[in-house]
């Protein structure tokens, strides 16, 4: 903490202090200074490594006893919630003042994210959970099939269908693609994908990891919103190939930032890269790196001509 020059205020407000009056002032300071940094520390102790959401289940632990501590609960949530749209606010309008930060600029990559042997234990793990999910569509078409059997069968089928009879049809809900990818879970914008949310525990936890401690952290220092203030809206995998998705038409994105990390390695492809059509460039990807962005940008997935390319996505905003 800088110290203020308390004597040098006080000569300066009475003119002149005898060397009583000094020694007072002086001891008073560092009595003030002492308590203020005692204080500091205690605090810095006890929280300075939890996030929001744990200082928040800390409060609700300890003070659940009446309902004088839960409101005050509400208050901190609040208040919490209330710095976060403040932040926000300074970032969206960033852009009219010098502040540098990713509101409309051009995007920038952030540091390494993932290493080469990460990104291929992450591909790996989606291309088995995929396989999975292609052979579960599998099951539920056979199952679907069986029910319409079970149906022509019976004596009355109006009947059935009114809901009087035990068979019931269910038309479950499938991927557009049999090979096991979603195809439906954007329906402005849709892509070939996957969501991290079902991949293997332990590849979730190493990408959560992973983005807690390089995204949030590059985020929060280019935007000014502190990083436990951020939450991932979605996360998934893309896969553009010559076979299926090529690429992406310009759009922009419903969240705050976005970022994109390139999985494999560029010479799995040809073609791709994300085009943004402010800055009328393109960025080809760096493995293991994040391209991060203003989600209000225009921007498009330029087509691949061959092979195969794998991206991570991530939507991120503030909390709500």
């Amino acid at each position: 903490m800088e110290e203020t020059d308390v004597l040098g205020f006080c000569q300066n407000l009475f003119e002149e202090t005898t060397l009583d009056e000094q020694k007072c002032i002086q001891n008073l300071k560092v009595a003030a200074y002492t308590r203020i940094s005692a204080k500091l520390k205690s605090i810095s102790d006890s929280n300075s490594f939890l996030s929001v959401g744990e200082k928040l289940e800390r409060l609700e632990q300890n003070n659940i006893q009446s309902d004088k501590n839960l409101d005050q609960v509400a208050v901190s949530k609040s208040k919490l919630k209330a710095i976060s749209d403040s932040q926000r606010f300074a970032y969206l309008w960033s852009y009219k003042s010098s502040n540098n930060t990713l509101r409309k600029t051009i995007p920038i990559y952030s540091p390494t994210v993932f290493t080469i042997q990460e990104c291929e234990t992450i591909i790996n793990d989606v291309l088995s959970r995929v396989e999975e999910s292609k052979q579960n569509v599998s099951v539920l078409d056979e199952s679907h099939t069986s029910l319409i059997k079970n149906e022509s069968s019976l004596e009355d089928p109006l009947l059935c269908r009114s809901g009087a009879c035990a068979v019931q049809i269910q038309t479950p809900k499938i991927h557009k693609y049999s090979d096991g990818w979603y195809s439906s879970r954007h329906s402005a914008f849709p892509t070939v994908d996957f969501p991290v949310e079902k991949l293997s525990v332990n590849i979730q936890k190493l990408v959560y990891r992973q983005l807690d401690y390089v995204i949030k952290k590059f985020i929060s220092e280019n935007t000014g919103i502190r990083s436990d203030f951020l939450v991932y809206r979605d996360l998934f995998i893309v896969k553009y190939s010559e076979d299926s998705q090529r690429g992406l038409v310009l759009h922009s994105d419903g969240c705050l930032i976005s970022f994109n990390i390139l999985l494999n390695n560029s010479e799995m492809f040809s073609g791709g890269g994300t085009f943004f059509e402010e800055f009328k460039k393109s960025f080809a990807g760096v493995q293991g790196t994040a391209l991060v962005h203003d989600s209000s940008l225009m921007h498009s997935g330029i087509d691949i001509t061959n092979g195969c390319r794998y991206i991570l996505v991530g939507f991120v905003d503030t909390i709500s």
